[in-house]
């Protein structure tokens, strides 16, 4: 059931405005009067010491899944890179669903980030032609940044450029890719089923069956819907099905010169009416449309659902909370988690 072809998204990891082109020298945390602030054994506060010692600070606009918090501390990632370039990140978190509307305020103020990332192409091309961003072309090329050319296709690069210019660094994915969504099942459910791991939509819709059989408080298939701005829409919620039909939603194709979207793909309407089809028997979540992630992973960890589309790297998160619910529930656990005495 899993797509046979990863897609370039139009999403980029836009480097905006002063950081980008000053991350490697000494950045300051001067105060808006332009004088240095002191450090710790340099009570003259000269803006030669400061500047030598000081780390720039780098503000990151990132988007938060809510019912996993980001912890900083513990980001290795980002603290390799501060080490490295001698700057400090500082990220404001914001909630997954209001990222579009809360950097389309940012960016009409004076608050604008250093780093962020945009998932739509209408944005990033909008922006950069108001001069919000970084011109990166120059800075971009075999001897500067290898690891950059090897990740990123010359001709991804060509197609994300405005006016023949970079402003920005091509990442794989954006809404409706589903490459890093994965179909997460429950293998407890599924060996009561008497079943092994489906291969095919028609073994997978069979299992659905089984389960819901067995299992009537328990929803076959959960999902969950997201919003950017005004737009309303499933998320990967259904990947598995759409991709079993060979189609994405939202995304264009090429063929024969000539270009396409799957929502017009005839395909697109038979992936649709199989989802109906399994909709009226009840093998998907009925409140789908109108709950968000952190609803459906509610249930979820709860054991009330029996297979999702689940991001890549977070199965081991699934598996210690429900099973932690499920000792719970069988009296193994106290309810704050701790082992039951006696």
């Amino acid at each position: 059931m899993s797509k046979t072809v990863k897609h370039w998204g139009y999403g980029v990891l836009a480097a905006l405005l002063l950081g980008t082109l000053t991350l490697s020298g000494c950045g300051s945390n001067n105060d808006g009067d332009g004088s240095a602030s002191a450090e710790p054994g340099n009570p003259s506060g000269s803006s030669e010491a400061t500047a030598e010692h000081s780390p720039y600070e780098l503000k990151w606009l990132k988007a938060q899944d809510i019912s996993l918090p980001y912890d900083p501390s513990k980001d290795a990632v980002k603290q390799a890179i501060e080490a490295k370039l001698n700057i400090k990140i500082i990220p404001e978190m914001v909630d997954v669903q209001q990222y579009k509307t809360k950097l389309n305020l940012k960016m009409a103020s004076s608050d604008i980030p250093d780093v962020t990332k945009i998932d739509f192409a209408d944005d990033f091309q909008k922006y950069a032609q108001q001069g919000a961003f970084v011109d990166l072309t120059d800075l971009i090329n075999e001897k500067d940044t290898p690891n950059i050319m090897k990740e990123v296709p010359p001709d991804v690069f060509e197609q994300a450029k405005v006016n023949g210019r970079i402003y920005g660094i091509p990442y794989q994915g954006g809404p409706g890719a589903g490459y890093r969504w994965d179909l997460v099942m429950r293998k407890d459910y599924m060996e009561q089923a008497g079943a092994s791991v489906p291969k095919t939509l028609d073994e997978y819709y069979n299992l659905l069956k089984r389960v819901k059989e067995q299992h009537p408080d328990v929803i076959p298939l959960g999902g969950y819907t997201s919003q950017i701005g005004q737009v309303k829409f499933a998320n990967n919620s259904f990947d598995n099905v759409f991709g079993a039909f060979g189609v994405t939603p939202g995304f264009f194709t090429e063929k024969d010169g000539k270009f396409s979207n799957y929502d017009i793909d005839p395909r697109m309407r038979d992936a649709l009416l199989f989802l109906q089809k399994m909709y009226k028997e009840g093998l998907i979540d009925k409140e789908f449309s109108t709950i968000k992630e952190e609803q459906l992973r509610a249930k979820i960890f709860s054991g009330k659902v029996f297979s999702w589309m689940g991001w890549w790297s977070t199965a081991s998160d699934y598996d210690t909370q429900i099973e932690t619910n499920e000792l719970i529930k069988n009296g193994k656990l106290a309810k704050d988690g701790s082992p039951e005495s006696g």
